[in-house]
């Protein structure tokens, strides 16, 4: 418990010094550095998400609530699709 605690504060911390740094330069500050900060904000976002995700997959392990679904699938248009979601992730960074 005391990992996921550490592994969603580091995200969380990431995110509100990002937010707080934009915030209290927003008059002063180019497009270009505001991008990329909220674009260290939208990670953290990410991350935290992940992690979060993971807990919650971790949680329904651990009360057998998890199926084993094994069933056939197309790789290519797995991976596209998942290459897709990835592109459009880094856009909105960028």
């Amino acid at each position: 418990m005391h990992a996921l605690i550490h592994d969603v504060r580091n995200p969380l911390t990431g995110i509100m010094g990002f937010t707080q740094l934009v915030q209290g330069m927003a008059a002063t500050i180019a497009p270009a550095k505001t991008r990329e900060l909220t674009g260290k904000v939208l990670n953290g976002c990410w991350e935290l998400s992940e992690i979060l995700n993971r807990f919650s997959t971790l949680l329904k392990a651990d009360r057998g609530e998890l199926e084993d679904a094994r069933e056939p699938f197309d790789v290519v248009e797995t991976v596209s699709q998942c290459v897709k979601d990835l592109s459009s992730r880094f856009d909105r960074m960028a």
